[in-house]
């Protein structure tokens, strides 16, 4: 079976304008800025996978029983580790884990 994730990275590569992007690890500053090498970068130039985020909400339920629904109450925190992938303009980041 063909990996998905590296059929579309073959495609990216053949079109030759957009460089593949490279994970990196980044320092979390507060809960809105993260730092990579020497670049600190905001919120602004951010996406967080949702399950970061507080108060995210998920249904859950457990062996068949009735969806209960919970809501994360931790965060990210100033010295937390996480894995960064920047889009293609290098400016944009999208914040994939914490990592520990």
């Amino acid at each position: 079976m063909d990996n998905p994730y590296l059929t579309i990275l073959d495609v990216i590569k053949k079109q030759g304008d957009v460089e593949t992007s490279s994970i990196t690890l980044g320092k979390v500053i507060n809960p809105t800025t993260i730092q990579v090498g020497d670049l600190q970068i905001t919120k602004e130039n951010l996406y967080f996978a949702d399950y970061l985020l507080q108060d995210y909400t998920r249904k859950i339920s457990v062996n068949n029983s009735t969806p209960n629904t919970y809501k994360t109450k931790d965060t990210l925190m100033a010295g937390d580790t996480v894995v960064v992938v920047p889009i293609h303009d290098m400016q944009t980041y999208i914040v994939l884990a914490k990592v520990v």
